[in-house]
């Protein structure tokens, strides 16, 4: 694994623009929650939900093309 700092800045699931200076953490979605906006304390830190922002899709992509069998949908 690469020396990547695990904090919001480097997360999948945090999400900027159009919301706060820090930011959504959109972890919150994937378990049927709203998204919720990241502390300021939090921020620099990380939680144990952290994934690298380059690793794998977005899970709610994920789950929508394993739902639709990545078929284009119109």
């Amino acid at each position: 694994m690469d020396n990547t700092k695990k904090n919001c800045w480097t997360c999948l699931y945090q999400k900027l623009g159009g919301y706060t200076l820090l930011g959504k953490c959109l972890y919150f979605e994937t378990i049927g929650k709203e998204a919720k906006e990241i502390p300021a304390t939090l921020v620099d830190v990380g939680c144990k939900f952290w994934i690298h922002k380059d690793s794998k899709p977005h899970p709610l992509f994920q789950y929508a093309m394993e739902l639709f069998d990545g078929e284009e949908i119109k």
